[in-house]
């Protein structure tokens, strides 16, 4: 551990002051936190600092900045923060940042996947609103920042004040949530599935996943609204939302799935879900259990992983259990 003067240059047009007494730095300047020698930054497996702000101005937290600093429990972003590469907020348990800009402009800060600081982080912004629904309270549950994301990106949205986490993800849920991601384009085609009628929620929804692949219903003519969409569907309808793209001979690098058949008709999907984009996971036991229901929680982990592997301005990555 490197110890800290009062004060000092910490990188491109920027500068720090430390109060020993209190614990806190504070950084200010116009440019990036970074050090020209890596292995002796100040503030890396610090120990001694507790709280760390970082002024408007700043665009760029280094790599390893702050890496295993561990006793960071308080931790303040400029709205004009751009970037946090790889490592800057590692191996920092239990740390609470205050973010002075919206939710939807801190979604969009790119952000190395990992910092698994800040994916465990209790998050505060400038409303003070912390929870976007009554029932994702609780940070430490896999899906928090998923939804927190999603429904800030209105990827997905609510029932009522609830998210319902735990309930069932229906057919017509999932191609909206798609439809949302897409943006929620402008579609003219017709449809002719005789259980989506014109002006249901899911209506245009549906006419832009049969536009673009996405789905074409089943052999009866119908679609299928508020049937349960299993695991196997979930990862087939992103897979064909990013283009259906085939098996590639270098698939494999990730151990397949024992429950997952070449013969099966989610096969290439559900590798291309694990070992290509690794947006999915498979269950504690080495399994996908692809006839499994996808819960919402569930869907909203694999849609922010998706959206975190598929984009440079990448939140704050997780796999979906």
């Amino acid at each position: 551990m490197v110890g800290l003067s009062s004060s000092g240059s910490c990188g491109s047009n920027a500068t720090y002051r430390w109060n020993s007494s209190t614990g806190e730095l504070v950084i200010s300047g116009s440019g990036s936190i970074e050090f020209s020698d890596f292995f002796s930054q100040p503030f890396r497996h610090n120990t001694q600092i507790k709280s760390v702000v970082i002024n408007e101005g700043i665009t760029k937290v280094g790599m390893a900045a702050f890496q295993g600093s561990t006793n960071i429990k308080k931790l303040t972003l400029p709205v004009s923060l751009k970037e946090i590469m790889s490592n800057a907020f590692n191996n920092i348990p239990n740390l609470k940042v205050y973010y002075k800009g919206s939710r939807e402009s801190f979604w969009n800060i790119d952000v190395a996947d990992s910092n698994q600081g800040l994916l465990q982080a209790e998050l505060h912004f400038s409303n003070g609103k912390q929870h976007m629904f009554k029932d994702v309270s609780n940070y430490s549950v896999y899906y928090y920042n998923a939804v927190d994301w999603a429904a800030t990106k209105r990827v997905i949205n609510g029932i009522g004040d609830e998210f319902a986490p735990n309930r069932a993800c229906t057919r017509a849920m999932i191609v909206t949530m798609l439809y949302n991601m897409a943006g929620s384009p402008t579609v003219n085609n017709s449809i002719s599935f005789k259980d989506v009628k014109k002006g249901a929620w899911y209506y245009n929804a549906v006419r832009w996943a049969v536009a673009n692949g996405i789905t074409k219903g089943y052999g009866s003519g119908s679609f299928q609204p508020d049937a349960i969409c299993t695991r196997a569907m979930v990862v087939t309808f992103i897979h064909n939302y990013a283009g259906g793209t085939t098996t590639p001979s270098w698939w494999g690098y990730k151990k397949p799935f024992p429950d997952v058949k070449k013969s099966d008709w989610f096969y290439n999907s559900v590798n291309w879900a694990h070992c290509e984009s690794q947006i999915v996971n498979g269950k504690g036991d080495g399994k996908f259990h692809p006839y499994d229901p996808c819960t919402r929680g569930q869907v909203a982990v694999i849609l922010f992983n998706y959206y975190n592997k598929g984009t440079s301005s990448s939140p704050f990555d997780q796999f979906a259990e």
